[in-house]
């Protein structure tokens, strides 16, 4: 049926207090979420106008507030919170003591779930209780024990869920919502249960047939309810059995993803040990001095006393080679010129060389002696370049 006014004047017409009829009719207006605010005020004025079905409406209200919060459906929640106060201050005090009992209880329901806030309940109480001020009060202290950041027709306190666990969530706002419609059933039907059969005193067999009847009809209603009670709590358990199995599998992926960035991590501490292992050769390769002309192992000289005392020696061993290629040139150092009267003589000290016989030639002296000087620098230059070599 295509949505009008007068649809849904004809809903809520054929409208009654059974499970079927209420559950039926949400649907349809649920489906039709579009047109919220029209239809909420159409129900407005069925309140107002039509006593007899005040309680089936109010229950029908309930059902779809309860379903719109359990799907997230914001549009009628905020209709209603409009609607609601103004409504219940009109009939709540035309209502027999009986029907304000289940208002209150339904009332007290959605303040339980926290369905709307704080200032929407304080309005719902004040409406009830016919603007007492004592009453709203009272109210007043019982709203402060729950507590909420922003005044909207939804709840705030709600913790924002992660999408895998929306649909467990769900379900188990479906199941709260039939075990909480059954409750009251449940508790009717043990009632007539025990007047029927525990009762010590019958009713006539006409009137003890119709309060079969109704037991009868009351047990299949509760029955029915409580089968999809069941259905819901099955639904839960699968959902609940593949988010385990999901998660199995996540606990496999990251234990894998674990192996893999420890063998990483190990590898990335052994880059760093060769590395350091490759600068301190290098370094020390640049503090020391290696030869390798011959191939054999030849010191290093690092900057320490013993190296030190090392090369003084090889200075040393290089003055004595020095003196020892210079001996002819220290022997013509250690003769000196002596004068005796206007003659000079050459002497030789501490030597026995006999003086020069007839025919000595100065001249070859000094001859000799420049070849004595030219081999002996030979024979330095040799030994220098040799010991150099070496050094090197």
């Amino acid at each position: 049926m295509a949505y009008s006014r007068e649809a849904v004047e004809e809903k809520l017409d054929r409208l009654d207090e059974s499970q079927a009829s209420i559950v039926a009719i949400a649907q349809w207006c649920l489906f039709h979420q579009r047109n919220a605010k029209e239809t909420v005020s159409i129900w407005s004025d069925a309140m107002k106008n039509t006593p007899k079905k005040r309680l089936a409406l109010f229950y029908l209200a309930n059902e779809v507030i309860q379903q719109s919060r359990a799907h997230r459906r914001t549009e009628f929640l905020m209709y209603f919170s409009e609607f609601l106060p103004p409504v219940l201050e009109e009939v709540f005090q035309s209502l027999n003591a009986k029907d304000q009992a289940r208002f209150k209880k339904v009332i007290g329901v959605w303040k339980e779930r926290a369905i709307f806030s704080d200032r929407i309940f304080k309005n719902l109480y004040g409406a009830i209780e016919g603007g007492n001020p004592s009453a709203v009060s009272i109210v007043e202290k019982a709203v402060q024990n729950v507590s909420k950041k922003k005044e909207s027709p939804i709840s705030d306190d709600e913790p924002d869920l992660a999408p895998e666990l929306i649909p467990v969530s769900n379900l188990y706002n479906k199941l709260s919502t039939k075990t909480s419609s059954n409750t009251g059933k449940l508790v009717k039907h043990k009632k007539l249960y025990d007047a029927s059969f525990n009762s010590e005193h019958l009713p006539a067999p006409d009137k003890y047939i119709s309060q079969l009847v109704e037991l009868e009809k009351l047990n299949l209603v509760c029955s029915n309810n409580t089968l999809e009670a069941i259905e819901v709590r099955k639904d839960i358990l699968a959902a609940l059995n593949r988010l385990v199995e999901s998660q199995k599998h996540w606990v496999e992926t990251e234990e894998k993803k674990l192996e893999n960035l420890q063998l990483q991590l190990k590898a990335t501490k052994q880059k760093q040990d060769e590395l350091k292992d490759f600068i301190d050769n290098e370094s020390g390769e640049e503090a020391g001095v290696v030869s390798d002309d011959d191939d054999d192992d030849a010191p290093q000289y690092a900057a320490s006393d013993s190296d030190d005392d090392d090369s003084g020696s090889k200075r040393k061993n290089v003055s004595v080679e020095l003196n020892s290629s210079n001996t002819k040139k220290a022997k013509l150092a250690s003769e000196e010129l002596v004068v005796d009267g206007d003659e000079p003589e050459l002497v030789t000290k501490g030597s026995l060389t006999p003086e020069p016989e007839e025919g000595y030639d100065p001249g070859a002296d000094e001859d000799i002696e420049a070849e004595h000087n030219i081999e002996a620098n030979e024979e330095m230059n040799t030994d220098l370049a040799n010991l150099l070599s070496k050094l090197t």
